[in-house]
């Protein structure tokens, strides 16, 4: 049940997903924690990742699991970034709230002064 690799451009795009054979252990490790992990240089592969495999320099690409080891990565940045701006724009937000609160009340202070004079 393996897609075929059969495009230059198809294959180019799978060999530059796969990173490395270290990213390709690792996603391995993730996506299925329950495989006992061998002695050769990959892990044991089972039926529920998607495989991709093509044949240049006896590469396996985990497909899935190399997408969640990319995608995840980008996607937590993202929250964090959004978060942080989030956070950002409430203290300004506040601080400007509080300022002009502030400038207020000199205000009426100076028109009271202003009135017992």
């Amino acid at each position: 049940m393996t897609p075929l690799v059969n495009c230059p451009g198809r294959f180019l795009l799978m060999a530059s997903l796969s990173l490395s054979r270290v990213w390709q252990y690792l996603a391995a490790l993730i996506v299925s924690p329950g495989c006992k992990v061998s002695n050769r240089r990959t892990p044991r592969l089972s039926q529920k990742t998607v495989l991709i495999i093509f044949f240049a320099g006896r590469m396996t690409l985990n497909f899935f699991a190399t997408v969640v080891v990319v995608v995840v990565p980008i996607v937590v940045a993202a929250v964090v970034a959004a978060v942080v701006v989030l956070v950002v724009v409430v203290v300004v937000v506040v601080i400007t709230i509080i300022v002009v609160v502030e400038e207020e009340k000199d205000e009426e202070e100076e028109k009271n002064k202003k009135k017992k004079k």
